[in-house]
């Protein structure tokens, strides 16, 4: 098509594509030219594309946001960062461009594109998704629990352990080396040791512990 201005450029657009057989043919898909407005003379470029039919997109590079066939693939280096994830910049000086990293254990992230992630206070822990801090619940070990069993097997056995070592030393109370330990110090310190380990609550029975989870 020529004007007054002169010949308007018409472009193809071309695409490569696979058919039945395998082979490959360059097939039509769009057409790009200069449009010439009569009415306010001036020119303008249009691009005309037949997408959703005719353009092969190449689906093989294992893109994550690419779903089916009929996607196109995106032109974006970034995708948004859901709660739970921080943005992590790929360069320092172009903040276009991001990959999603996940937050610590002990942190979380309650919008979209979050730069930094927010640490839980005390007594508290992120939830499954990270998206909260929630209060750390009380879990609670029976005595008939396995690991019930094995602290009262643990006390018995360091009580025997204590009471024997209570007994040599009242039996050689008078030796040097006996004295040297102060008898009287050890007395006190012996029997008060089984009160630093493993508390259990009289009131239940069950011994109580509590699971940061970080």
């Amino acid at each position: 098509a020529t004007s007054s201005q002169g010949a308007l450029p018409l472009y193809w657009v071309m695409n490569l594509q696979t058919n039945a057989e395998g082979t490959y043919s360059v097939q039509k898909v769009g057409s790009y030219q200069n449009v010439w407005d009569l009415g306010t003379s001036t020119r303008s470029q249009r691009l005309t594309l037949n997408a959703s039919h005719c353009i092969a997109w190449s689906l093989s590079a294992k893109l994550p946001h690419v779903n089916d066939t009929t996607s196109y693939p995106s032109s974006v280096c970034h995708v948004d960062c859901q709660p739970g994830f921080h943005r992590s910049f790929l360069n320092s000086m172009q903040h276009c461009c991001w990959a999603c990293q996940s937050c610590r254990n002990d942190s979380i992230s309650t919008g979209v594109n979050v730069d930094m992630c927010t640490i839980c206070p005390n007594l508290q822990m992120p939830s499954s998704g990270q998206a909260a801090c929630v209060d750390i619940r009380n879990s609670y070990i029976r005595i008939t629990d396995a690991y019930g069993i094995i602290i009262l097997i643990e006390a018995c056995t360091g009580m025997l352990v204590l009471m024997a070592t209570m007994s040599v030393l009242w039996l050689h109370r008078n030796n040097p080396v006996a004295k040297a330990c102060d008898l009287h110090l050890s007395a006190v310190i012996l029997p008060s040791s089984p009160c630093l380990s493993h508390p259990i609550d009289n009131a239940a029975p069950s011994f109580s512990s509590v699971h940061p989870g970080h």
